[in-house]
């Protein structure tokens, strides 16, 4: 009788557990957190346009139209029949990849690529009905695609660059050499058709999936945050509206595959991957200078991690700057590029082309709180509703000890990013780099729900396209 009543009761305790499903992602706990996540940032983003005339930081489009700050965004809408392909292939993508099985990864990745390259095609032609490309004749002369008439070699480039520097475009000038000769790289390959040189660029920018998904694997060695990672990386709305012909993109490659490398050497320390480290953010600093936010990840994790280990620690992060140095020694001795004066001079350009743009000094308290607090506004609203809104979950997850190290070397790149004073706004772009982070974070969270995910962040994508015009 005591048997019969065991059973019986462990029998009504299975019956009793829910059986999870994915379709429960629509249920109203995970609708209620975008929805009041929406909420939230919609009147902080009133609040903020209220706070201060948005020429106060940020300048207007042509004929006087305001951007709608903190976003350097014009609210211009307009929409084309692709709105219904871009649609098509969102709803049609967030089916088909839970339809592959988990033993195909070749298959996956495959599928993520293309579909990535797709919806940025699909999203930009919902205004413009055309391949990327027109951007870079909007101003005529300021983009770095025009400094390839510039580059007779590359060798000559990097050796007279610091030269150059103020009478290469206005992007260009404040930039390292390395988006110039990406574009000398691809014109000489196909021309300077701008519509094939935005379509490549596209298609590069996308294969961000690819890291992305091994980041998402790693962190707790599930197969499916790897999935799901690199969906949202192919949908995020700051990935995918700049996600064109913004070189920010390309950058935010490399960014995702130190993301992706700190944390296999944070899982098992290793010197190759320590090297490795410092190659990889060499190569992102020929890029963009953004890489200084990258290195403070870098080093915050570690340190971090490994702050009882003071000696080890010092070592560790000895070897990752040895990689980091000794190929600018290289480039020094044997091109002749200086990387400090390239550096120096392009900050002194970039203070002098915002105070002519803005028309007064971008120096002063009030200066600083606008545009930080500003930064942290425009990454939550391009980063997606479900991704930001489930970072304020993330705290009753329990971490192991490698993904804490991560999780606070992150958001304390995060913080610098926004406060430190680098970026004056236009964060929902200069900071994509920052999403592969972001992503990964927000999977973690109690009851977050991929696919339910993937489908809103793409069509907050869409959306946002159709309302506000981008230029990169």
């Amino acid at each position: 009788m005591t048997r019969r009543g065991t059973k019986r009761g462990r029998g009504a305790r299975r019956r009793a557990e829910p059986v999870p499903r994915e379709i429960s992602g629509w249920r109203t706990p995970f609708l209620r957190l975008v929805g009041s996540t929406g909420l939230a940032i919609g009147i902080a983003w009133i609040a903020f346009h209220a706070w201060h005339d948005p020429t106060f930081v940020l300048t207007p489009l042509g004929e006087g139209v305001l951007p709608l700050a903190p976003v350097y965004g014009f609210f211009l809408p307009e929409a084309t029949s692709f709105v219904l392909l871009a649609v098509a292939l969102l709803v049609g993508g967030s089916v088909l990849w839970q339809r592959i099985p988990p033993t195909k990864r070749g298959l996956f990745l495959v599928f993520a690529v293309v579909f990535a390259a797709a919806f940025r095609l699909a999203v930009h032609a919902v205004r413009t009905a055309a391949l990327p490309g027109a951007e870079f004749l909007f101003y005529p002369g300021e983009d770095v695609f025009f400094d390839v008439s510039r580059i007779s070699s590359i060798g000559a480039f990097l050796r007279d660059y610091t030269d150059l520097q103020p009478d290469l475009s206005l992007h260009g000038r404040t930039k390292p050499p390395g988006f110039a000769l990406i574009h000398y790289g691809i014109q000489s390959w196909v021309g300077d058709n701008v519509e094939v040189v935005g379509s490549l660029l596209t298609c590069a920018a996308s294969l961000i999936v690819l890291p992305v998904f091994y980041l998402g694997k790693a962190f707790r060695g599930k197969l499916e945050d790897g999935r799901v990672c690199a969906m949202l990386a192919a949908t995020a709305p700051s990935l995918v509206s700049f996600g064109a012909v913004s070189l920010d993109a390309i950058y935010a490659v490399i960014a995702a595959t130190i993301f992706l490398v700190a944390l296999l050497e944070l899982r098992q320390p290793d010197r190759l991957l320590r090297i490795g480290l410092g190659l990889l953010l060499f190569l992102a600093m020929m890029l963009s200078y953004s890489t200084f936010i990258m290195g403070f990840f870098v080093a915050s994790t570690l340190i971090l991690e490994r702050f009882r280990r003071p000696r080890a620690c010092a070592v560790h992060l000895v070897q990752i700057l040895a990689g980091f140095l000794l190929p600018f020694v290289w480039l020094y001795f044997y091109y002749g590029f200086d990387a400090v004066a390239c550096f120096t001079s392009a900050r002194e350009l970039n203070t002098a082309i915002m105070r002519q743009a803005v028309g007064q000094p971008l120096t002063g308290f009030a200066v600083w709180i606008y545009s930080s607090v500003g930064n942290v506004l425009a990454f939550s609203i391009y980063l997606g509703l479900p991704i930001a809104g489930s970072w304020f979950r993330l705290p009753r997850q329990r971490l192991t000890r490698v993904a804490r190290g991560f999780a606070g070397g992150f958001f304390l790149a995060f913080g610098v990013a926004c406060f430190g004073g680098m970026y004056l706004m236009e964060a929902e772009r200069v900071l994509l780099f920052l999403v592969p982070g972001a992503t990964l974070l927000a999977v973690l969270s109690p009851g977050f729900r991929p696919a339910a995910a993937v489908l809103l962040v793409g069509l907050q994508a869409i959306a946002m396209d159709l309302l506000l015009f981008t230029l990169w």
